[in-house]
């Protein structure tokens, strides 16, 4: 499913690489603000905003199962 979404996300057309740029930023800001220690994912410089995204936001959303739909 993360596949589906991301490729949804990266799709040209979707969104500009600005917007997606601004986006990953603002979500990383967000997430050093957080008291505690700064995971790596965070202080990395990425080749791509794709990559950027994919390590950011991989990192820091869990994914959880439905327990009622089995589903995530």
């Amino acid at each position: 499913m993360t596949d589906k979404v991301f490729e949804a996300i990266m799709s040209p057309g979707t969104s500009s690489a600005l917007t997606l740029r601004l986006a990953i930023d603002h979500h990383t800001d967000a997430c050093l603000s957080l008291p505690g220690p700064r995971p790596q994912q965070l202080n990395t410089t990425y080749a791509t905003v794709g990559e950027n995204i994919a390590a950011v936001v991989g990192y820091t959303v869990n994914l959880n199962c439905d327990p009622q739909m089995g589903v995530y």
